[in-house]
């Protein structure tokens, strides 16, 4: 039961949905940067096969995928929201999202969110400027969203990455306290690794996420490797190795994206 308004217990991805096929432990490759659970790990090392983040600029087909990565603590520096809304009748035509501190996408200078135009069944693009029924503007810092007069009285949803204040890391996610895992003592970390079914909030939220998509090739939509250890998409921001295929997309009463994959260098 949530001990304030709006919290309950979670983490970066579902542990009572997910399906691990099993457990596997690497040895990280040095300098790697495990920032929170569920980043997207790739294979690295030189003599031995090791574990580090997926990053950005990689090519298609270069990475090796292993799996989500399962700290050894509940560690979370970021979460997703879903948000509906009317778009105000008059000006200003603005909407306050619930959170502020939004996370900036690796691949932009703007925020790591998609907005979709209910009423006129179109995506607006998060852009330096709101133009009728192409795009819209959101504050990184305040939350705010701002959209063009045409879109007075349109309904719209948004889903987004935020930075979790000190707070909401141990009340929503209940974030344990440094140091208990091997990944810091050890450096190693256990990989969700072989055929896994995964409810991740590691993942691009700008991407226009589409189900069942997967055809192992470098083909605009397929889920990708991404910088930082993020899900995203082939043509979307990144162009790295196909990995795994969307089963569930995020949702009001959900947050989570599911993802299904064989964690075995190759796509189910």
């Amino acid at each position: 039961m949530a001990i304030q308004p709006g919290a309950s217990v979670k983490s970066k991805w579902d542990r009572n949905r997910s399906l691990i096929g099993r457990r596997e432990e690497y040895e990280l490759v040095s300098g790697t940067n495990l920032v929170e659970e569920a980043q997207v790990m790739v294979a690295g090392g030189t003599t031995a096969q090791q574990a580090t983040t997926s990053v950005t600029g990689a090519a298609f087909g270069d990475a090796l995928p292993l799996g989500l990565a399962i700290n050894g603590k509940i560690l979370a520096t970021t979460f997703v929201n879903y948000e509906s809304g009317t778009v105000p009748a008059a000006s200003p035509y603005t909407v306050t999202l619930e959170h502020s501190n939004l996370v900036t996408n690796s691949y932009s200078t703007f925020a790591d969110a998609y907005v979709y135009d209910v009423t006129a069944s179109s995506e607006l693009e998060v852009a330096a400027a709101a133009v009728a029924a192409t795009s819209v503007t959101l504050n990184v810092s305040t939350g705010v969203m701002t959209f063009d007069s045409n879109e007075a009285g349109n309904s719209f949803y948004v889903r987004y990455r935020w930075t979790l204040t000190t707070i909401e890391a141990r009340e929503i996610l209940r974030q344990s306290a440094i140091g208990r895992g091997s990944e810091d003592t050890f450096d190693k970390l256990q990989v969700a690794h072989e055929h896994c079914i995964m409810y991740t909030s590691m993942f691009d939220c700008d991407a226009p996420w589409v189900l069942n998509q997967q055809t192992g090739a470098a083909v605009a939509g397929n889920p990708v490797t991404g910088a930082g250890g993020v899900l995203t998409e082939y043509g979307n921001n990144n162009d790295g190795t196909c990995f795994s295929r969307v089963i569930s997309l995020p949702s009001a009463n959900d947050p989570y994206l599911g993802i299904e994959y064989n964690a075995d260098g190759n796509i189910l």
